[in-house]
């Protein structure tokens, strides 16, 4: 269930995002070439920036919307099952963003002869896995605190000190008059 809403929301979330992103590479090449700086380096790596920064916010949403909506996980195993689906996710999205950068990049690649081009892209997908692994762990961390929490039984009330600043912890008073009589 969480899976089928996540491909729905994800696909209408990241299909308005990507006609924001072909709109801001124009931009971008724009401002560059204005610059006299079209066909270098530094267009790869401001280009390279913008689409690691996209892939952050589409992992982050991924990762928030899989922990937010872990009710909606039916499986046995929750925390495997969310990860899975986050990995899955996150790859895919990793994916298409790396073949719209070098869409993007492919006629500037092209004019260069250094090896920038290629030391560029490995750091923007060295960018993408830890981006992924970082979440990964967060989302593996919500579950299991998630699962913890349903075997774990908060008190049953919990009285707060009052204007005067006299109150009683029932906790408190739980350890020292009962649990040690």
């Amino acid at each position: 269930m969480l899976k089928h809403y996540l491909e729905e929301i994800s696909a209408l979330e990241f299909s308005e995002r990507d006609a924001c992103i072909r709109q801001a590479v124009t931009r971008e090449k724009s401002a560059m070439n204005a610059r006299g700086l079209l066909h270098s380096s530094m267009t790869l790596q401001a280009l390279a920036n913008f689409f690691c920064a996209e892939f952050e916010l589409r992992c982050d949403f991924l990762k928030e919307f899989v922990v937010s909506h872990s009710s909606l996980c039916k499986e046995q195993d929750t925390v495997t099952s969310a990860k899975t689906l986050f990995q899955t996710k996150s790859f895919e999205q990793r994916d298409e963003l790396k073949a719209a950068y070098m869409e993007a990049v492919k006629s500037i690649i092209e004019s260069l002869i250094s090896d920038f081009p290629r030391q560029i892209e490995q750091g923007l997908i060295a960018g993408f896995e830890r981006r992924i692994k970082k979440n990964n762990m967060y989302v593996e961390v919500a579950y299991q605190m998630l699962e913890q929490a349903k075997h774990v039984k908060g008190p049953i009330f919990h009285l707060k000190p009052n204007f005067h600043g006299i109150g009683v912890d029932v906790d408190e008073l739980w350890k020292r008059c009962v649990k040690y009589k």
